[in-house]
């Protein structure tokens, strides 16, 4: 579930001087907001709510005039679920692979004079996936409300509806203009030098956030299909293995009733499904 700065109405987001003044999650919480949605669809953190986000933030010194400390929110926040892991890039680049790869990313983003795509302030969007025929971008906006000016020349050209409230589909070249960091989040993955057994028919489940894929080419390699609202595999879902293949490098994939997973990576040694 997404959640908008603007279902939470009433919860104060200011330091221990009450600054910034008058600072709320709806109006000034898209840093929590957004590390909230992060970690409760991406690791299944359900107790990371925006509220206790807000709190361990608050707790920590990290609200300023300024903004939020994004570093020491996090790395107060890792110490209380220990389940994920998260690294700081400024090329879009890296975001977009950590994308195809099945992670979630949190971008700063900021208007670029009269180039505004989410708010006429600095911001914080969820990055979902990549769209590689449309060289776009799924993010999901903390700040969307209905209310909110669609009609600026810069929206109107790169951002587009999809059906699910406050998520867009958003021209890569619109995204890497206005973000200017990227906080790549991703599942402590288990290793192991072995590859693991698995059997058709037996039931699995995910230890690590994964992409789902529709199916394999000529070359025994899979291809990834494009993200809609929920086509990845988070920690914690059970699957049912209907088949298991083997590419040329070793890795291995099983099919689930909603796509191919990849279950072992040999190059990394990651395993998705225990």
């Amino acid at each position: 579930m997404w959640i908008s700065q603007h279902d939470i109405p009433n919860c104060n987001y200011r330091n221990k001087r009450g600054l910034p003044k008058g600072s709320t999650l709806k109006n000034n919480g898209s840093c929590p907001v957004t590390i909230s949605n992060i970690l409760r669809n991406s690791f299944g953190i359900d107790e990371m709510s925006p509220r206790f986000v807000a709190k361990i933030a608050f707790n920590t010194g990290s609200i300023s005039q300024s903004g939020t400390d994004v570093k020491k929110t996090l790395n107060a926040l890792k110490k209380i679920s220990g389940t994920f892991q998260y690294r700081i890039v400024t090329d879009f680049n890296a975001a977009k692979m950590a994308l195809l790869n099945g992670d979630l990313v949190m971008a700063s983003s900021h208007p670029d004079g009269d180039f505004n795509l989410f708010g006429d302030r600095n911001i914080y969007i969820t990055l979902i996936d990549y769209i590689e025929q449309n060289s776009s971008v799924l993010i999901h906006d903390p700040n969307y409300n209905k209310n909110k000016p669609v009609k600026n020349k810069a929206r109107k050209f790169n951002v587009f509806e999809t059906d699910c409230i406050g998520i867009f589909e958003v021209r890569e070249s619109a995204i890497s203009r206005v973000c200017d960091k990227y906080y790549i989040f991703t599942s402590i993955p288990m290793l192991s030098d072995v590859a693991p057994q698995y059997n058709i028919g037996a039931k699995y489940t995910v230890s690590k956030r994964v992409r789902i894929r529709k199916r394999p080419n000529m070359n025994s390699e899979f291809v990834k299909t494009t993200l809609g609202c929920n086509k990845t595999a988070v920690p914690g879902t059970e699957i049912y293995c209907l088949d298991v293949r083997n590419d040329h490098k070793g890795n291995i994939f099983i099919h689930a009733e909603s796509g191919w997973i990849l279950a072992y990576d040999s190059d990394s040694k990651i395993i998705y499904v225990e």
